[in-house]
């Protein structure tokens, strides 16, 4: 009896390999956050592609239109999540990229690194990296949902520049301003940027890789508040020091959010373009 469930199982998941080879590359099968930022943390460090630019960022960075900037970006920004994740990503993949691109906005959120070690160690890592039917991505119910969702897809184009406004609750404002509280992020300064900052950057430097530090616009109020000036001086001193780039946004009222911190789609095309502008 056994024997015959092994057998049944084993030509299930040889069946089921030869089906995923059939389908298309492009269909999206995540089915949670977590999901979404496991899916893309494995096909990156899985992956044999040789990207030469990297970008790492927080929930905001997501809302960057990475194939508008060129087929050698990948963009390792995770939603619920940090920079330091992509960070530690990049470290964890042997093959490195030329430049690295570093979301600066949120670079006070702290990690607990579960992302990187959950795709890149112990036993099931190796498991799914042998076999790719045990990938997270192939899992038949993301899959299908992944087929149906493609299939019902209208596949308009972004929208443009010119869209209506967008109306934000004040509700959401305010909830969004916590993170904009000085005491959120003092204790953490010092620590941030003279050591928790400075010891990845210089790796990356060591190695020959270019870093480039970015902005994401956010709500106008939030744009000017002191949180986010005191992490912009402190970044400005840091490259200054290094001699790495900065990206700085000094017109957030150009953008629009949904919520005061992520930008609606149509101002993530349009950023998205700005930054390749600057590149």
């Amino acid at each position: 009896m056994l024997k015959k469930i092994f057998l049944y199982t084993a030509l299930l998941l040889i069946a089921y390999t030869v089906v995923l080879r059939f389908l298309p590359s492009d269909i999206d099968t995540d089915q949670s956050q977590w999901g979404t930022n496991v899916i893309k943390a494995r096909d990156y460090i899985l992956s044999e592609e040789d990207f030469k630019n990297v970008i790492v960022g927080t929930s905001l960075s997501t809302r960057l239109v990475t194939d508008s900037l060129g087929d050698d970006f990948v963009n390792l920004s995770f939603s619920g999540s940090t920079i330091w994740d992509g960070i530690e990503l990049i470290e964890a993949r042997e093959q490195k990229p030329k430049r690295v691109f570093i979301e600066s906005t949120f670079v006070f959120k702290k990690t607990d690194g579960s992302l990187t070690d959950y795709v890149s160690k112990g036993f099931s890592s190796k498991l799914k990296s042998t076999l790719p039917v045990f990938r997270e991505k192939n899992q038949p119910v993301g899959v299908i949902k992944g087929l149906v969702t493609k299939a019902l897809k209208s596949g308009g184009p972004l929208a443009s520049y010119d869209s209506v406004a967008v109306e934000i609750n004040p509700e959401i404002l305010e909830i969004q301003s916590d993170y904009f509280v000085e005491e959120y992020t003092d204790e953490n300064y010092e620590w941030i940027f003279t050591k928790k900052l400075i010891w990845p950057l210089e790796r990356l430097l060591d190695q020959g890789i270019e870093v480039v530090f970015y902005e994401m616009p956010l709500h106008p109020s939030f744009c000017e508040s002191e949180v986010i000036k005191d992490v912009r001086w402190h970044i400005d001193e840091l490259t200054k020091r290094e001699g790495v780039s900065f990206l700085k946004v000094n017109n957030c009222e150009a953008y629009q959010t949904n919520d005061g911190i992520h930008l609606v789609s149509h101002s993530g095309l349009k950023f998205t373009n700005k930054l390749k502008s600057q590149l």
